[in-house]
């Protein structure tokens, strides 16, 4: 687990982990990194900023599902390749549950 340092809000965490994302459109993704506010996943189709979709996460040993609002979607290169994007969210409805789970994630020390 790397953090990030940059100028955001709230801490960004590198995990490793899985989403599926319910809603409009439906796709699954991997976790780039996690934040108390939002995160950054990879998947295969460009997104929309705008859309909320429903998130559910699975970053060992834990899971938890949140609303989120995409905010930008681009393409991401991986060893020279094409058709991956990266994209960031930002979470509009949390449950008390799943904020308890995000802030044991986000307080990791690095690894």
């Amino acid at each position: 687990m790397t953090v990030v340092q940059e100028n955001r809000r709230s801490r960004r965490i590198q995990v490793q982990g899985d989403v599926d994302a319910t809603g409009t459109p439906t796709f699954q993704a991997s976790v780039v990194n996690l934040s108390r506010d939002g995160v950054c996943v990879e998947h295969a189709a460009k997104l929309e900023p705008g859309q909320v979709c429903e998130l559910r996460f699975r970053i060992p040993p834990m899971s938890f599902s949140v609303r989120a609002r995409v905010v930008w979607s681009s393409p991401h290169r991986q060893g020279g390749g094409t058709g991956r994007f990266r994209s960031g969210a930002e979470f509009v409805d949390v449950s008390e549950d799943a904020r308890a789970a995000i802030d044991v994630i986000v307080a990791r020390p690095p690894a």
